[in-house]
Order: C-alpha cells, then sequence, then structure tokens
C-alpha cells in the first residue's frame, strides 16, 4: 500500500524487514523471498536506487529460476 501511494521510503522500511523475517523462516532460497526481493527491487528503482534494485532483482530471478528448476526435477522423479 505504501509503494502505491509514494511513500517509498515507508514501503522500503516495511519489505527490508519482510525480507529478514522470511529468510529466517524459509532461506533464501525460497520463492516467498524472491517476491519480497522484486517489492523491494521495484521500491528502489522508483527511489532512484538503480544499482541497488539491479542486484535484487537479479538474485530474485535466481531464486524463482531455482525453485523452477527444483520443481522439474522433483515432476519429473515422479513419474
Amino acid at each position: 500500500l505504501c509503494y502505491h501511494q509514494g511513500k517509498y521510503k515507508q514501503s522500503e522500511e516495511l519489505h527490508l524487514g519482510a525480507l529478514r523475517n522470511l529468510e529466517k523462516a524459509y532461506g533464501q532460497n525460497n520463492p516467498k523471498v524472491a517476491q519480497c526481493l522484486d517489492e523491494l527491487a521495484k521500491t528502489w528503482a522508483k527511489m532512484g536506487k538503480h544499482d541497488d534494485s539491479k542486484v535484487y532483482l537479479q538474485r530474485a530471478l535466481d531464486v524463482h529460476t531455482q525453485s523452477l528448476y527444483l520443481t522439474t526435477i522433483a515432476d519429473h522423479a515422479t513419474r
């Protein structure tokens, strides 16, 4: 909601807190973590923090790719 209201600093703080909690709960390579990384990256892009945004978008992509790979492997193993 903060993001859509243009409250990017508040959005950044909320997403950083959520990211810490998600990483504790699920580990760094979980799709829920990747979604949070993506949201944080979008917030940073709006704030002009393009270098930080790029790093987190790449990390989110890596997590999503790994998750898809592991899901594909698991699907093939059950056939």
